[in-house]
């Protein structure tokens, strides 16, 4: 096996020049940077060829012709046809390798009445690595003691059920219920299960819990179960796609086409397995250096290499091995790394796609980052100056950047493009925000006595100044002292979605000390930071759970508790909600008021254009911030809109009206 140089690549594969005499000037700076990417571009002829070789691929797989062997492979699923809308009945669902080291137990029910469904009720386990790296036995007597757990707090009858296994490695299927596993994937690494039938695993591991008589009817891998769980349209759904940890594609082929099938008649599903795509080379002329390392440290070097270019277990890798070369190269970080930087797996998905979060009239200087960005070299910096800049080195396209917004004004104009009044903007999701129409004459920085100009308000660093402290509490400090901006945004951290899960994770460790809670159990899932999502506060505040089903939510954390122990957690997120809904609600109340005395009103009528997922996912936020608004500010009639469209539209608009008025200038 090849050794990897301090690069990180493999010795002998090509690298990119860094500077070794200091740090490399800003000019180098953009080549490096530039001369590491275009390794990421793919023209338009590549991605003809990977289309005509990835479905010469196919072609030949299907005919069953073995030499050479085929770079995909292209399995019969036994499902025969699509749904149509009229299947009924409860069944079982035991979904595993679909969301990577987790597995979910789900129970379904189907109505066979059109547009009536009902929801399914689901819990997600999460499988201990011991487990994805040990022995078979022990991986299918896990699923099957989730399955047990899982359906214990379910009001069902312990015989005849009827369970569906979603099972998404590559495997041989035989019949809808035998399916032979050829390898794993996704991190998976059990010993003892390649090469058998691994419903009859499954069944082996149910009759050996004991506790229910489960019929295991068919299996299926998570792109089948994509195309089958589409509601059917004008059309059928005849094609599944996924792209998650792993990638994958199914499609309905005429069974005359299926070499192994011998068949003339009718239709079924093909899984592609196209994450092995490229195992022959054919996609060599794309793979970069980057590349060729990630699948080097892998599990399985050499294998899965299209599903190592897509799939979101190994983009975050990716990115990493990026940072780290552009690091040593002197480009980014001020030259220098740090172990984070330099190990394996410490970048994620999420982390990802956080970071291509997008910033919402053609100048715009950044004050200061927030909701978790500190990229140097920017604040202090007019943005789309930057982006100007970025553009020509681009040199691919012509465009003029005629407008900035952030995206409160842009919710805002959103809105207004439906409802005149609409002259305030909110956000709450990640973080907060709100903007208004203030009168010209009020704004000191800007010439004018007429007219009005929207202000943003950027609220979130009200109480920087401690202002708030009365309010503040230990929990609040615990967690502005662990942010990456102590001291700043204070009203943004009692307020929105990137703090408030924080918030509840830091009294629950109280509570849990004080022995009210867990039962004085110190519990180490706890201990991780963000660990506690605020969009479970959404799922536990939801009027539509019962108490059970919190403590199913719960218990997925790996938190086991009472019943008593399930309405305390309610009453802390009750708590911690209602506070940050009311705290909006008395910044909102604050601004009606200015607009209403801005204008000598006695009564003003006015609305306000609001994104954001917790406002508009929470069951009781949205709700709250109006009857505080209505409290607060009693003359004042406020009718909030949530945006549909996002900001982007907004964006639209401010920037369709700045171009009309600069061509009535020019006329």
């Amino acid at each position: 096996m090849d050794s990897i140089g301090s690069s990180g690549l493999r010795q002998g594969e090509e690298t990119l020049s860094c500077s070794e005499e200091g740090l490399p000037g800003p000019s180098d700076s953009s080549e490096l940077v530039q001369e590491c990417l275009q390794q990421f571009k793919v023209t338009r002829a590549q991605l003809q060829q990977i289309q005509a070789s990835l479905l010469g691929s196919m072609e030949q797989a299907l005919r069953g012709q073995a030499s050479p062997a085929p770079a995909v492979r292209m399995l019969p699923t036994y499902v025969g046809s699509t749904p149509h809308g009229t299947e009924q009945g409860d069944f079982v669902v035991l979904e595993l390798g679909a969301t990577g080291a987790s597995l979910r137990v789900l129970w379904v029910t189907l109505t066979g009445i059109e547009g009536h469904r009902v929801e399914p009720r689901s819990q997600e386990f999460v499988i201990p690595q011991e487990v994805m790296l040990g022995a078979g036995q022990q991986l299918f007597d896990f699923a099957a003691h989730c399955l047990s757990e899982f359906l214990d707090a379910q009001p069902v009858n312990k015989q005849g059920l009827q369970l569906g296994f979603s099972f998404s490695f590559p495997c041989h299927q035989t019949g809808l219920d035998r399916s032979t596993l050829i390898s794993w994937t996704k991190g998976f690494r059990c010993s003892g299960v390649e090469g058998q039938d691994v419903v009859q695993l499954l069944r082996d591991a149910i009759r050996r819990q004991g506790a229910y008589n489960i019929d295991v009817v068919a299996v299926v891998n998570d792109t089948v179960g994509t195309m089958m769980g589409c509601e059917p349209g004008v059309r059928p759904c005849e094609v599944g796609l996924v792209v998650d940890t792993g990638t994958n594609a199914c499609y309905m082929e005429e069974a005359r086409h299926v070499a192994v099938l011998d068949e003339d008649r009718g239709r079924v599903c093909v899984s592609v397995e196209w994450g092995s795509f490229s195992d022959d080379g054919a996609l060599g002329p794309v793979l970069t250096t980057f590349d060729h390392t990630l699948d080097h440290e892998s599990l399985n070097p050499g294998a899965q290499r299209f599903e190592k270019m897509i799939g979101g277990l190994y983009l975050g890798e990716l990115v990493r091995l990026v940072l780290a070369h552009l690091a040593r190269c002197g480009v980014l970080f001020g030259g220098c790394t740090s172990p984070a930087l330099l190990s394996q797996g410490s970048i994620l998905l999420e982390h990802v796609a956080e970071m291509e979060e997008q910033l919402g009239l053609d100048q715009g200087i950044l004050l200061n980052w927030t909701k978790g960005f500190k990229a140097s070299d920017c604040e202090g910096q007019d943005v789309v100056s930057l982006l100007r800049e970025a553009i020509t080195r681009r040199q691919a396209v012509e465009l003029n950047v005629v407008a900035i917004v952030n995206d409160t004004v842009g919710t805002m104009m959103s809105c207004g493009y439906e409802d005149p009044r609409c002259e305030i903007g909110l956000i709450v999701g990640t973080g907060t925000n709100a903007c208004y129409m203030e009168e010209l004459r009020n704004v000191a920085g800007v010439p004018g006595d007429s007219g009005r100009m929207c202000i943003n308000m950027e609220w979130g660093a009200f109480g920087d100044d401690g202002s708030l402290a009365m309010l503040s509490t230990r929990f609040d400090a615990s967690v502005d002292q662990a942010s990456i901006n102590p001291g700043k945004q204070r009203f943004e951290k009692m307020i929105s979605g990137m703090y408030l899960g924080e918030i509840v994770r830091h009294i629950l460790l109280h509570l849990t000390s004080l022995g009210v809670l867990f039962r004085g159990q110190q519990i180490q899932r706890l201990q991780t930071r963000d660990i506690f999502k605020t969009k479970f506060l959404s799922e536990i505040e939801s009027d539509s759970l019962a108490l059970r089903q919190v403590r199913a939510i719960l218990e997925d954390l790996g938190l086991p508790l009472t019943s008593d122990d399930a309405l305390m957690v309610l009453e802390v997120c009750q708590a911690v909600s209602q506070r940050a809904a009311q705290l909006c609600g008395a910044g909102v109340a604050a601004v009606v008021e200015k607009i209403r005395e801005n204008r000598g009103l006695e009564e003003l009528a006015v609305s306000v254009g609001v994104d954001g997922t917790l406002y508009k996912l929470h069951p009781r936020f949205s709700s709250l911030v109006a009857a505080t608004v209505r409290e607060l500010a009693p003359r004042c009639v406020v009718t909030f809109l949530q945006s549909e469209d996002g900001s982007g539209k907004g964006a639209a608009l401010v920037t369709a009206v700045a171009c009309r008025l600069a061509q009535l200038t020019r006329v």
